[in-house]
Order: C-alpha cells, then structure tokens, then sequence
C-alpha cells in the first residue's frame, strides 16, 4: 500500500490530453503535476507518454474525475 503522500500516475497520455486532465483535476481541488512532457511530446510514437501525476491519498477521487471527464469526451 503506498503512503498518502507517495505520487501515483491517474493518467497517461499525449502533452494536450494531460494538460487538460490536470487542469480538471486542479479544478476539483486535486494538486497534480506533469512527469515526461519532453519525452511525451517528442517521441509519443515510441510509446512514451505524458503521465499526470497526484498523490496516492487523492488517486480514487481523482481516477474519478478522470473517468468523468472521458465519459464526457466520448458522449461527443
């Protein structure tokens, strides 16, 4: 079990599709951050994407709001 403060990814995808998620996520009241924007965004053909990172105390409320937020874009 990871401690609460311990960061955890919620969220893994491209550098407009992670900006997006933590702003939601900031939104909500969630702190989140960014982890391999670099890497995510020069080279996402080889599979690396950009992770939005919370802590593990925040990772349910904020798996969450992400579901929400792709049921949301899949509605559309």
């Amino acid at each position: 079990m990871p401690e609460a403060n311990e960061p955890v990814v919620v969220y893994s995808g491209n550098i407009m599709e992670a900006e997006l998620v933590k702003s939601f996520l900031e939104a909500e009241g969630v702190m989140a951050f960014l982890q391999d924007q670099v890497m995510g965004t020069l080279v996402p053909f080889l599979g690396a994407g950009v992770k939005v990172i919370v802590a593990a105390r925040d990772f349910r409320r904020a798996q969450t709001i992400v579901q929400q937020l792709l049921d949301e874009e899949s509605d559309d």
